[in-house]
């Protein structure tokens, strides 16, 4: 039943936007356009910037790990050094999971950053240049097809993002 109900969900959702997206373009004197989300995701330079910012802060921790694992090794059979072994077991346990919910945590941040930015990028790019609508495709089903050479503005977008991220932009 859940599925059904998701399925007729998601139909529904694709007639709206297909009538809708079909009502716009008869209306004859819209601008009207679209970019791959993802592309824009992955060439923008912010997110370049910030993807080597999480780099090297998960690399950082992981050689901290990796040494406190190191030195468990190295004490495993050392029954003189039981306790020793024991509380850096537990601050290796501690510290790996801290590490991962704040990884988490930063990945969502930063995602979130790069998304909020590239959307006020977009609006700004949409009234700068006379569009009435730019539509997001990313492969979920809101756009399934449309004329790449007509209305495809992706490279000037991303020209456009980046160079605003830059500041080469007002």
């Amino acid at each position: 039943m859940t599925k059904m109900y998701k399925a007729i969900i998601a139909l529904n959702l694709l007639l709206v936007t297909g009538l809708g997206i079909a009502f716009f373009i008869s209306q004859g004197d819209k601008r009207v356009g679209y970019v791959e989300i993802n592309d824009l995701y992955k060439d923008f330079k912010m997110t370049k910037e910030l993807e080597s910012k999480f780099t090297n802060v998960s690399s950082s921790r992981k050689t901290f790990l990796d040494s406190l694992e190191i030195e468990l090794k190295a004490m495993v059979n050392d029954q003189q050094r039981k306790d020793e072994f024991e509380r850096i077991k537990r601050v290796y346990m501690v510290r790996k999971q801290q590490f991962e919910e704040d990884n988490m945590a930063m990945n969502q941040q930063f995602n979130a950053q790069i998304m909020n930015q590239m959307n006020q990028y977009l609006v700004d790019y949409g009234k700068e240049n006379g569009f009435d609508f730019i539509f997001g495709a990313n492969g979920n089903g809101g756009l399934m097809y449309a004329n790449e050479q007509a209305f495809n503005v992706t490279p000037n977008v991303l020209t456009y993002i980046n160079s605003k991220y830059a500041g080469k932009v007002n």
